[in-house]
């Protein structure tokens, strides 16, 4: 059995006992044990309904101070460290596979006496990591779908009438009618059909208990006064509780101001005018059980629109907490995008240009063959480390010496790079001037061919400019696509500027970036 039934089989059982020892000491009979177990039962369960209500408003309360105490920026970083671990192991296990891939084929290449066939394994699984690479960028670009929302006709009322409260008004009715029968001829009165008429339509006037109770307190109303003035008047009983209580709750628990409450004013004035006049014996049982239930209902709206307010206020707070995770997620997949796409993508380019360029040297030019497969060596160690550390945690601080490093692995490729670098960067520009260069070198050596570059990294007042440029034919695919996209984002964050485009001669294609220091002496580049 639910909760609830067992609550309300309990209640009605202690005011069934209850009224039991009342009538039994007071010498009663059945009639008065049944009208005052009905009573009690009527008191407990508007009661309970109110201290439920209290209770309900009190967790509500609780629960929204709960979520006010929340840390946003708490819940953000959480978020963004469970995104960090999800995206480490679905979007980097394959390109870690095929970079490792690519390193096992140039161990086998170096120990081969023909490293052609290798070279050219090497150039398929090249050409296979940049597919995937694209393909997951794509994923991680892709905006996170919103929860679906729910239904925008949940929680509203039904114009009509529930089923139930058509049963309920069907039995009141019925009650009613058999009660102003019964009642005056148990006492010996006379009774009417037109009383039991008014009655059971006043009984049945419950029907509008939920869907529109004021009309139906009014209607009720109005029956008490008209059926008293025609002389055939409403016969009180167990109906009572029912209708008139059932309607006075509702309306109280609605609120006690405007059109609510009118009506249960019209409610209340009617029914009392009409028993004073009528049937003044009933009158203190029906103001008694009047009263119960308009403090109940007041209590319990109270409750009810405590507990509303709170959950709003609950529900505004959690869309506060998602969006702030939201967003915090979506930079998180943005950071965690660039920083793949900067290591994959330069050691896939890299791998396609040396390993095309090994296959070409092979076998007139064996020595150039073999120094191809040194440089892919270097540059899958470089990946796979880099990798390894996105697993883990953002990647570690980088230095002059990296971006050195880096130039000096492109020149080690085949590619002409003049650079000017100074002898120390700014701590809180080294990886973006880092992540600058990788990825106009890496696009030098995908669509400029053959070309030269040049890197200038230097102080300009408070800040540091980078200016990568070759002699290619032109932009090509440098100007589309992804890379510097990603790039351009990351410059914005620290709050630089990135241009690019042909220089003025029309030949070949630069990129300048400006980027922001803060409180940091920038030294004068070294040539």
């Amino acid at each position: 059995m639910p909760v609830r039934s067992r609550t309300t089989a309990l209640l009605v059982a202690g005011a069934a006992t209850a009224s039991g020892a009342l009538v039994l000491g007071a010498g009663r009979g059945l009639p008065e044990w049944l009208f005052g177990a009905a009573l009690l039962t009527f008191a407990l369960l508007v009661t309970h309904r109110g201290v439920v209500g209290i209770l309900e408003a009190r967790g509500a309360s609780a629960r929204a101070a709960a979520l006010s105490a929340v840390d946003v920026g708490d819940v953000a970083r959480r978020a963004v460290a469970a995104e960090r671990e999800r995206l480490s192991g679905d979007i980097t296990r394959r390109l870690r596979e095929l970079v490792s891939a690519v390193g096992a084929e140039v161990s086998a290449a170096r120990e081969a006496a023909d490293p052609g066939p290798g070279l050219a394994r090497i150039h398929r699984l090249a050409q296979e990591a940049s597919a995937e690479l694209r393909r997951q960028l794509g994923l991680l670009r892709r905006p996170a779908e919103d929860d679906p929302a729910g239904s925008a006709d949940a929680g509203v009322m039904s114009p009509r009438p529930v089923r139930a409260d058509v049963a309920a008004a069907a039995a009141a009715g019925l009650l009613a009618a058999v009660e102003a029968v019964v009642h005056p001829r148990a006492e010996g009165l006379p009774w009417s059909w037109g009383s039991v008429l008014l009655t059971a339509l006043t009984a049945v006037t419950v029907v509008a208990v939920r869907t529109a109770p004021a009309a139906g307190a009014c209607a009720a109303g109005a029956l008490y006064v008209a059926a008293a003035v025609v002389g055939a008047p409403v016969t009180g009983g167990f109906w009572c509780l029912v209708t008139v209580g059932g309607l006075l709750w509702s309306l109280t628990a609605a609120g006690a101001g405007g059109p609510d409450g009118a009506a249960a004013v019209v409610l209340v004035t009617g029914s009392v005018t009409a028993t004073g006049w009528r049937d003044p014996d009933n009158l203190a049982v029906l103001v008694g059980f009047e009263l119960v239930a308009v403090v109940a209902g007041l209590v319990t709206g109270r409750a009810r629109r405590r507990a509303d307010r709170s959950a709003r206020a609950a529900a505004d707070r959690r869309r506060s907490l998602a969006a702030a995770t939201s967003a915090a997620v979506a930079a998180e997949r943005g950071s965690f995008a660039r920083e793949v796409h900067d290591v994959v993508s330069h050691t896939v380019g890299v791998v396609a240009v040396q390993a095309a360029a090994g296959q070409v040297s092979w076998p007139d030019r064996p020595d150039v063959a073999r120094r191809t497969l040194d440089v892919i060596g270097d540059a899958v160690d470089g990946a796979l480390a880099e990798l390894e550390r996105l697993e883990v945690d953002r990647p570690a601080q980088r230095t002059e010496l990296d971006v050195t490093a880096l130039v000096d692995r492109i020149r080690a490729g085949g590619t002409r790079v003049r650079s000017v670098l100074p002898a120390r960067l700014p701590s809180s520009c080294v990886d973006v001037v880092y992540r600058v260069v990788q990825e106009c070198l890496t696009n030098v050596v995908r669509h400029a061919r053959g070309a030269a570059a040049t890197v200038e990294v230097e102080a300009v007042g408070s800040a540091v400019r980078v200016v990568v440029s070759d002699d290619g034919p032109g932009a090509g695919e440098a100007g589309r696509g992804y890379g510097l996209i990603g790039l351009a984002e990351r410059v914005a964050f620290v709050g630089g500027t990135l241009t690019y485009g042909p220089p003025p001669t029309g030949r070949g294609f630069r990129v300048t970036v400006v980027l922001p220091v803060a409180t940091e002496q920038v030294p004068e580049p070294v040539p």
